[in-house]
């Protein structure tokens, strides 16, 4: 795992590179250069003019995202930080626009075509991959108090957050429309750039790796990988207990329950038995009032404060969840001590923490939470456990154990990334063999959204990043592979009325 490659500095020579400088400077010497190759070769002619919206279109980008991009990575005028993720991702595209274009000349399709169709697959396809995932994703990780806030989380692709389906869908959209307004066959056009989608899908599972996204379950296997602190598989691990002997999670009644305990643990020493279904979690006063924030469920609900001199206070939870602001002056509170028993210093004069009976000089022994009814609310909290452990179990027992140290690295897990580089791979080499000898235009488009959805629900078995939907166990992404191989039968049965025999090879040169 290596998210930041390097560090593309603010400014050069004391220009800035991105917004009004070097960059945007040398994307309008490049326009005007390709711009004017264009003219001498084919005139201004209505090719030469679909260039026009992609070249505003970037230097829109250089001029008013990349800065955005620059100032939501915390690190302002130190510079870019350049993502693996992202590099791979540019790779992909790169390899396989470039893969499409070499067949569509070696069959005589001007590859110019090919370029402008990239464009607009590759605009929309990114947009497609990052609705896909805000929507899963919106209030864990997108939220923000403000709108700017909010809209320049959503923009930060650079550091993962896009989802395959999301991107076939708005490429397939963003195709449909260029088919149709330069009228070509659409199904000789999907045939050409299927193999151009699994590579491009093979590259940027590597980008996956190195982000250390779309990882898999546990596993024992000579081969599995571990990820290092504030890993999303760590995060997610430390989440679900792992990192404490247990694993938490939901029973087929919908209760909260211990769902396994780990042979000779610490937590099976403290009387932890898989089945138990729990009742809440303790956690020290600073960390239990910041994670009363980040639960969606308890959002205008009440936490129980209990006071060192025995007082019992009802402190109401702020009613809009925004797990992104953690703040406790949201609570009215202004200034805390961090200790065992936290003291409070300064409270804001009319704020709940106020109303509710505290005063400054207090101190806060224990916060009690609404009762726990999810799994996602107690894998929330835990987020915000350290090396001890306390559970409250419906049976009114409570267990109470440490681990002398949080691991380092996250327990060894399948790399399902590099699985699915490898399926991506083997797809691409398998229909960029298969196009010559087509006898249908649209077989090879068939052949992936056929062959790729079956192994993508089988890849989804060993993924634990997607929760099941619906009442099921089955992914989002388990869902949309089914609905997608359901096209595919209408598609296949559409093809088989067709004629045999390819297209002629120049049917859609320019």
């Amino acid at each position: 795992m290596r998210q930041t490659l390097f560090t593309i500095p603010h400014e050069v020579f004391g220009l800035p590179l991105f917004g009004a400088g070097w960059l945007l400077i040398l994307w309008a010497v490049f326009c005007a250069a390709y711009l004017a190759w264009l003219f001498r070769r084919q005139g201004f002619n209505a090719e030469t003019r679909g260039y026009l919206p992609v070249f505003v279109v970037v230097a829109l980008m250089i001029w008013l995202l990349l800065p955005r991009l620059e100032m939501a990575t915390g690190l302002g005028a130190s510079g870019l930080p350049i993502r693996g993720y992202g590099v791979m991702l540019l790779i992909a595209v790169c390899t396989g626009v470039g893969l499409a274009a070499w067949r569509a000349k070696s069959v005589g399709i001007a590859p110019d075509l090919i370029y402008s169709l990239a464009f607009w697959m590759f605009a929309l396809g990114i947009f497609g991959a990052r609705l896909f995932y805000i929507a899963q994703n919106y209030q864990g990780q997108f939220q923000r108090e403000t709108l700017a806030e909010t809209l320049a989380a959503m923009a930060n692709v650079t550091q993962g957050g896009l989802v395959v389906y999301g991107s076939f869908i708005g490429a397939l959209a963003a195709a449909f429309f260029f088919v149709r307004r330069h009228a070509l066959p659409a199904l000789a056009v999907a045939d050409l750039i299927a193999p151009s989608l699994l590579i491009g899908l093979s590259i940027g599972r590597i980008g996956c790796l190195l982000n250390g996204c779309c990882y898999g379950d546990l596993s024992q296997q000579t081969w599995a990988l571990q990820f290092p602190a504030q890993s999303p598989p760590y995060a997610r691990q430390h989440q679900l207990g792992l990192l404490h002997g247990i694993r938490l999670g939901e029973n087929k009644q919908g209760q909260v329950v211990v769902q396994w305990v780990a042979p000779h643990s610490a937590a099976q020493q403290a009387g932890v038995s898989t089945g138990a279904v729990v009742k809440s979690i303790q956690l020290p006063p600073v960390r239990a009032l910041r994670g009363a924030l980040a639960v969606a469920d308890f959002a205008g609900k009440n936490l129980t404060l209990e006071t060192d001199d025995g007082r019992s206070l009802s402190l109401p939870i702020p009613a809009d969840a925004l797990p992104s602001q953690l703040d406790l002056r949201r609570f009215g509170i202004e200034g805390i001590t961090f200790e065992a028993s936290p003291m409070i210093t300064s409270l804001t004069p009319g704020g709940a923490a106020n109303i509710a009976g505290l005063a400054v000089g207090d101190r806060i022994v224990r916060v009690r939470f609404p009762e726990i009814k999810t799994a996602a609310a107690l894998h929330t909290l835990m987020q915000f456990n350290d090396r001890s452990m306390t559970l409250e179990f419906a049976d009114g027992r409570a267990a109470h154990w440490s681990v002398e140290r949080l691991p380092k690295r996250s327990l060894p897990v399948h790399p399902t990334q590099i699985y699915s580089s490898i399926n991506g791979a083997l797809l691409f080499f398998f229909l960029w063999v298969y196009y010559p000898f087509r006898r249908h235009d649209g077989e090879v488009f068939a052949l992936l959204i056929t062959l790729y959805p079956i192994t993508r629900i089988l890849l989804e078995i060993i993924r634990t990043d997607e929760p099941g939907l619906w009442g099921t166990s089955l992914t989002i992404s388990q869902w949309v592979s089914a609905g997608v191989l359901f096209g595919a039968v209408g598609l296949w049965a559409y093809i088989s009325r067709k004629p045999s025999g390819g297209r002629p090879k120049a049917a859609l040169a320019s």
